[in-house]
Formats: C-alpha cells, sequence, structure tokens
C-alpha cells in the first residue's frame, strides 16, 4: 500500500475510533479499507441510503450524512426522498435515484450482525450490487444479536465499485443511532483531509 493510501486509511480509522470512543465507551472500528486504485477526481454529490428495517433510524442515517456534507460544502442527497419504503431499497431503486440526483457517489450506512468481515478479509473490490443484494446472512437486515456492526461503504456511482469501507467493532443495538451519527461524522471529515470531497 502507498504511502498516500496508507494516510487514508490511517485518516480513517483514527477519526472514527476517536468519535465512536468519545460517544461510547467500548466501540471502536475493527476495519477500515481505502481501495485502489482511489478515484483520482473528488466526489461532488452523493447520495446517501442507510440500510435498516426502522425507518427512523435510517433517515437518521441519511440525515446525518447529509447534514456532515453540507458542513463540508458538498451535496448529499437522501434516498428516502426517492425510495419511500425501506423494503424498496434495491439495487434497480438505488440506481434509478442515482440517475435522477446525478451523484457521482454512493454511502451506504447499515448495521450488521458483528461478525460481518472474518480477520484478515483480501482486499476484494465489492460493488455496489453486491452491498444492497447480497445473500450472504451475515449481511442480512435485521440483526438479532446482542451486538452488532455498523457498516459505512462509499462507492463511484460510474463503476459501482466499492471505494472506502469502514465498520465498527461492537455497538449495542440501543446505541445504532448515536453511533451512526458519530461515524459519519468521521467519515466526511476523512473524505474531506483527503481532498476526495469536491466543495460547490
Amino acid at each position: 500500500m502507498g504511502g498516500w493510501l496508507r494516510r487514508i486509511a490511517i485518516a480513517l480509522l483514527i477519526g472514527v475510533v476517536g468519535l465512536a470512543v468519545w460517544g461510547c465507551a467500548g466501540t471502536s472500528m475493527r476495519d477500515v479499507q481505502v481501495y485502489s486504485p482511489v478515484p483520482t477526481e473528488p466526489f461532488g454529490k452523493f447520495l446517501v441510503v442507510g440500510i435498516h428495517e426502522n425507518g427512523r433510524t435510517r433517515r437518521l442515517f441519511e440525515n446525518a450524512f447529509v447534514a456532515e456534507l453540507d458542513k463540508q460544502g458538498v451535496e448529499g442527497v437522501q434516498s428516502y426522498k426517492s425510495i419511500y419504503e425501506e423494503r424498496a431499497i434495491t439495487l434497480p431503486n438505488v440506481e434509478r435515484a442515482v440517475r435522477e440526483t446525478g451523484a457521482d457517489a454512493v454511502i451506504t450506512v447499515r448495521a450488521v450482525e458483528v461478525d460481518i468481515q472474518p480477520q484478515n478479509r483480501p482486499m476484494q473490490r465489492d460493488t455496489l450490487s453486491f452491498d444492497l443484494g447480497s445473500s450472504d446472512p451475515n449481511r442480512r437486515l435485521l440483526p438479532h444479536r446482542d451486538q452488532v456492526s455498523l457498516q459505512i461503504n462509499v462507492f463511484k456511482s460510474a463503476t459501482r465499485e466499492i471505494v472506502i469501507s469502514a465498520t465498527s467493532r461492537s455497538v449495542r443495538p440501543d446505541s445504532v443511532e448515536e453511533i451512526g451519527r458519530e461515524a459519519c461524522q468521521a467519515t466526511v471529515e476523512a473524505l474531506a483531509r483527503e481532498h476526495l470531497l469536491r466543495r460547490r
């Protein structure tokens, strides 16, 4: 991994860990990956997709990301404005929303079961279709365990390929909303530090 890629990974790790620990003792990021090649052009408009069975939590995820992007002078659009029901969050509907909004990047944030990724996961290049349509039981949308993870993925719209992935180590289900705010703030700040945001 090149020096600048390492800096992105470290920046994301420090930012998300620091804010998560501040908000909820014992919460940290266990996996932050930056996928190469990183886009040469920064992103100017994000479609934010909160993937959760609870509409209130989904809207909180999406609103929090849009607010943080706005602070950086970057446009964000909540998916709930065009995809009204949680069960309608499918790849075709997200792709339609991307076209309608003109978003050049997609952010997904979800609560998943705590063992979503094995240690030393290879740097495979997941796509938006895998993130939204996976049959992997560890990626199901209704975690039932006492502890879950928050996973945030950033995709380039044109290729649907993942750019950045960050996953929390452990979150209590009743703290998902609180940590969601903090995790999205850390993610957007890290993107800004690494010049991956194109301001208006």
